[in-house]
């Protein structure tokens, strides 16, 4: 076995235990531990280094957050959410992995997983970290929310808390375009003095004619209260977290049409009837720009879409 100090800059360390078994029979987990990686995943103070475990702590089963040092009483439901992850990404097929490459970045250092069960069996791989692995992913998304459901919140990532100073919706269903969004006029058809209004258009494309076209000066809550919509639907994080195509393995992930909401079919053609833009500006200059024709990902968009479109509906109809 090599020591550390024979291991060359960029040379590989293969331990592999090529005897481990590729299936655990037991689904009952007594202890875990996993560290890694993520260019897509971050804390609230940009940290993208993770470390978390689950073992016996004075005498309490108890998940940890190790770089933190934050925990939390565990239990068999966060043994069980971990074990389905390990199912779903086959991490099983892994067992007894060791081959590390020397000298890498930060985000390709090794990551190691270990898995022990009640039966005795251990699942273990330690090998480079890929930084967009699911399984890794998964993990994080487990034990942040798991975490934050306890009132600790350090692992959510940074939110965009500006206002939201520039809106553009469209929403075209079965040949119904209806937008809304911010128009400048000219004097002549000022409100109130006002020139920058808020406009709402439908426009019928299969009878080719106008259905409604009416302007309205901003409401003071309109800012406001869309800001208030697009943090409560985790608009900017879905976006952030979104933009990596793990399928194509590049960063087009928006241009294929998923911003985070729904799960991101491999082969799913643009729909023909549906259409969602959404171009939102915040006072910080962070901007928003989705577009997709996606029927997955519009369905998983409807609970913000509904939102928006209610909070629009008592602007242009409020007497209704």
């Amino acid at each position: 076995m090599k020591r550390d100090s024979d291991i060359l800059c960029g040379g590989v360390t293969d331990r592999t235990d090529k005897n481990a078994p590729d299936k655990i029979l037991s689904k009952d987990l007594t202890g875990f531990y996993a560290n890694f990686f993520l260019s897509t995943r971050c804390t609230r103070d940009q940290r993208h280094n993770f470390c978390f475990s689950v073992k016996q702590t004075d005498g309490a089963l108890t998940a940890w957050d190790e770089i933190s040092g934050c925990r939390s009483e565990a239990d068999d439901k966060l043994l069980s959410e971990l074990q389905k992850i390990i199912e779903l990404n086959d991490l099983a097929k892994r067992n007894g992995i060791y081959k590390v490459t020397a000298g890498l970045p930060p985000e390709y250092q090794p990551c190691t997983f270990s898995a022990e069960y009640a039966s005795g069996e251990k699942l273990s791989f330690t090998t480079n970290n890929d930084p967009f692995a699911k399984w890794a992913e998964d993990l994080y998304t487990l034990f942040c929310g798991w975490f934050n459901d306890r009132g600790i919140d350090s692992l959510m990532p940074p939110r965009e808390t500006s206002q939201v100073k520039r809106l553009r919706l469209k929403y075209v269903d079965h040949g119904i375009f209806t937008e809304y969004g911010g128009v400048n006029v000219d004097k002549s058809c000022a409100v109130n003095g006002q020139t920058y209004l808020l406009e709402k258009n439908i426009y019928d494309d299969n009878a080719r004619k106008i259905l409604l076209e009416k302007l309205v000066p901003f409401p003071g809550d309109y800012f406001p209260g869309v800001t208030k919509i697009l943090f409560s639907h985790s608009t900017d994080v879905k976006y952030d977290q979104s933009i990596y195509d793990r399928h194509a393995g590049n960063y087009g992930n928006h241009d294929r049409g998923y911003f985070g909401f729904g799960s991101a079919p491999l082969d799913e053609e643009d729909s023909e009837d549906l259409i969602v833009s959404l171009h939102a500006e915040y006072e910080s200059g962070k901007r928003l720009n989705i577009d997709t024709a996606k029927e997955s990902e519009i369905s998983a968009m409807k609970p913000l879409l509904n939102d928006l479109l209610a909070f629009y509906d008592t602007i242009f109809n409020p007497n209704k």
